[in-house]
């Protein structure tokens, strides 16, 4: 299971790999503590590998491609109104982080042209590169020369299981 929790803890996103005995349901999914009742899928046709709550709680960013392609990209979902869109085709990506002011989605990947593993900012209005730089092979820490060092929170980041969206919310 993979799963990320809103800031404010009533929302929570969540879809399922698989151990190797199973088919992975890796669509995206998401519901609202206050009526658990229901659960949206609202991007049923997905492949979904990574998926992030901004910091709102009322978006989320995810990094996926449609089951019919292997083409990906990294597309915001408005929660309010359903709609997704398509921020930026990439080759691959991990570690989908917002910026504090949510202007900003930061990854490690590659863009569709790229052959080598790197750490980018892209902004999320334009779809513009607002950083990109080599990921160093020998170290899994962040840079300090990196945006998003100063974001105060950890990056790389680390998609949760289930043990993150049972605890309480983290302010």
């Amino acid at each position: 299971l993979r799963c990320d929790r809103s800031s404010d803890g009533l929302r929570i996103a969540f879809n399922t790999g698989s151990d190797g005995t199973s088919i992975p349901d890796d669509a995206l999914r998401w519901l609202d503590l206050r009526n658990p009742s229901v659960v949206y899928e609202p991007v049923p046709n997905f492949h979904v590998d990574e998926f992030a709550f901004s910091m709102e709680g009322d978006r989320i960013a995810y990094i996926g491609h449609e089951k019919t392609s292997n083409m990906y990209g990294i597309y915001i979902l408005d929660l309010p109104t359903g709609e997704t869109r398509k921020i930026i085709s990439i080759r691959e990506g991990r570690s989908l982080s917002w910026s504090p002011d949510q202007e900003s989605l930061a990854w490690i990947g590659q863009l569709e042209t790229s052959e080598q593993t790197e750490v980018l900012l892209v902004q999320v209005r334009t779809g513009l590169i607002a950083f990109q730089e080599t990921l160093p092979e020998d170290t899994d820490d962040s840079s300090q020369d990196w945006p998003m060092s100063n974001w105060g929170k950890v990056f790389p980041t680390v998609m949760g299981g289930l043990g993150k969206c049972a605890n309480p919310p983290q302010e």
